[in-house]
């Protein structure tokens, strides 16, 4: 039974229903993809701001901090995933 109404092979009309959810998928990654976008263009502006400030990036490049600063993240991801 392959009919308009029948879309899948148990007789239910998954048209209907694969289009809703679709559409909710659709509107989940929109928004997940739009909180990424924020979160990189916050990063870029204070990188900007650190470049662009000498009092701010001299005190942390010309220091042992620095150390810390290159490898934060990188144990903040250790730590996240375990």
């Amino acid at each position: 039974m392959s009919g308009p109404f029948y879309g899948n092979q148990f007789g239910t009309a998954a048209p209907a229903y694969g289009a809703a959810f679709d559409e909710g998928l659709r509107k989940h990654m929109l928004r997940v993809y739009n909180f990424m976008m924020l979160g990189l263009g916050v990063t870029g502006l204070v990188a900007l701001f650190v470049a662009s400030t000498p009092a701010l990036y001299v005190p942390i490049f010309t220091t042992p901090l620095k150390w810390v600063v290159m490898l934060a993240p990188l144990a903040f991801i250790m730590v996240l995933s375990f």
